[in-house]
């Protein structure tokens, strides 16, 4: 009864510990040969659907993040699936970060790993997702994407949006809204319960704001009146920002009123 597979899925400490070592393993493996870029070395780890792929340039990529950061482990499922098809991996807390798995069918038995940096404050993510072959356990797709903006995820700027929208910061809602929208899928296969209502709150706020503020604006609270052209974010190694573009009636030269005015 022992080697019969029971359907289901485990997460973290929930799976076995001989079988999480094992997991284990495979990752050290994967992510040193990531970190030296090394996709020839890699292919030992791969589906022979994957190394029929050219993943060159996604491993080149991983290994950029992998040498500015160290990466840590954030959480990892073995499941064990019932249907040759589409499976899930449901929700079950209601915190703000909850997020549950869906993903294609690939072999009965499947181990997804999530890595993330524990800095900078924008942070990526890199997915390793593996299937059992009658030929081992082989990697089925790499994955790097935003996982955090300003130390936020998708959620939390989500939440941070609609407080601001709440509060008639409209321009900082849709900011924020749209930083969420860019971050709402930072691993293979990962699913956001709240990506759906993020998607329609976007396209509310894009249309409020598009209504209340027409560009080039006028600053009347300020008798010098400058005139407001656009503003946007920006990312740098420290974050994401508001941009503000504007004409001053100033001369540059003149740089104690253009600093005044600023």
């Amino acid at each position: 009864q022992s080697c019969v597979l029971v359907p289901g899925s485990w997460k973290n400490e929930k799976i076995k510990s001989g079988k999480r070592d094992d997991f284990h393993k495979l990752n050290t493996e994967a992510l040193a040969y990531l970190k030296a870029n090394n996709p020839k070395g890699l292919n030992a780890l791969l589906s022979k659907e994957m190394i029929a792929a050219n993943n060159e340039r996604e491993v080149e990529l991983i290994s950029n993040r992998l040498t500015d950061n160290p990466y840590e482990l954030l959480d990892e499922f073995y499941v064990v699936n019932k249907y040759a098809d589409n499976d899930t991996v449901l929700v079950k807390s209601g915190e703000v970060n909850r997020y549950g798995l869906t993903y294609p069918y690939t072999t009965t038995e499947m181990y997804f790993a999530y890595f993330v940096p524990k800095k900078p404050d924008n942070k990526y993510m890199v997915s390793l997702v593996y299937a059992k072959f009658n030929y081992g356990w082989k990697i089925i797709k790499l994955d790097l994407e935003p996982y955090t903006i300003n130390g936020k995820t998708a959620p939390e700027l989500f939440a941070l949006a609609q407080d601001q929208y709440e509060k008639k910061h409209f321009q900082a809602a849709l900011n924020n809204v749209t930083l969420a929208i860019s971050c709402f899928k930072p691993g293979a296969y990962w699913v956001y319960p709240d990506e759906i209502d993020a998607g329609k709150f976007y396209t509310k706020v894009h249309e409020e704001v598009n209504e209340r503020y027409m560009y080039p604006l006028v600053l009347k609270q300020l008798s010098t009146g400058p005139m407001i052209l656009r503003i946007y974010t920006q990312t740098n190694d420290e974050g994401t920002f508001p941009l503000v573009y504007y004409m001053t009636h100033f001369s540059l030269k003149d740089t104690n009123e253009v600093k005044k005015e600023n």
